[in-house]
């Protein structure tokens, strides 16, 4: 028997205790020699972030949470981005707080309320990106005409709202898990990390900025 999870940091003694194998999946706690298949989320926001730069983008905001190891990964890849183009962005242009919906919007709502908005936002995932795109709406704010728009997940959401989003490779992940598992179950030691690569899925969603 194996357990195959995605893992709570809230219930770190508990995988402690445990005296079958483990196996965590889109997130992994530092703390724990567990093996784990996860996305590059790095790479991912790297990805989104040049392609936005590449359009002509240059005032790019980030919306995300700020509770786990997964937002901060995109968060740094954002960052890191901009800073070897280049790029210095306003610290108001970063705005974590919840991975929901309704923040979403009032991150928006915030930037867009703003003297200086932005062209483009890069979202951390496609829920935030339903609540930008219902500000927008709200306030008849064109997507790509006013402001562009990419996000990560690449959910269901993505497609309904014709939105650029980073896509996990959910195939993938599902493959190496499937392997990690048999390697488990035949008593051999699993990788410590896999590490599964993302592709940027391009919808309607992103244009080069309007020039003043």
């Amino acid at each position: 028997m194996v357990l195959i999870a995605v893992p709570n940091a809230e219930c770190i003694e508990s995988y402690r205790n445990l005296t079958i194998p483990l196996l965590f999946f889109d997130l992994y706690l530092k703390d724990l020699s567990v093996p784990h298949v996860v996305t590059d989320d790095y790479q991912g926001a790297t990805s989104a972030t040049e392609c936005l730069l590449s359009l002509g983008h240059r005032k790019i905001a980030y919306i995300s949470g700020t509770y786990d190891f997964t937002s901060k990964l995109r968060r740094q890849g954002y960052l890191d981005t901009l800073s070897k183009n280049n790029i210095t962005i306003p610290p108001e242009y970063i705005k974590c707080q919840e991975p929901t919906r309704e923040w979403g919007y009032y991150a928006a709502r915030e930037l867009f309320n703003s003297k200086d908005a932005p062209t483009a936002i890069f979202c951390g995932n496609d829920t935030i990106a339903a609540g930008v795109f219902r500000y927008f709406t709200s306030q008849k704010i064109s997507i790509p005409g006013d402001c562009s728009i990419i996000s990560f997940g690449n959910t269901p959401i993505a497609e309904d709202l014709n939105l650029a989003s980073v896509s996990q490779n959910s195939n993938k992940i599902i493959d190496a898990i499937s392997s990690n598992l048999q390697i488990i179950l035949k008593g051999d030691v699993a990788p410590r990390e896999t590490l599964i690569s993302t592709n940027l899925v391009l919808r309607g969603s992103t244009a080069p900025p309007v020039l003043a």
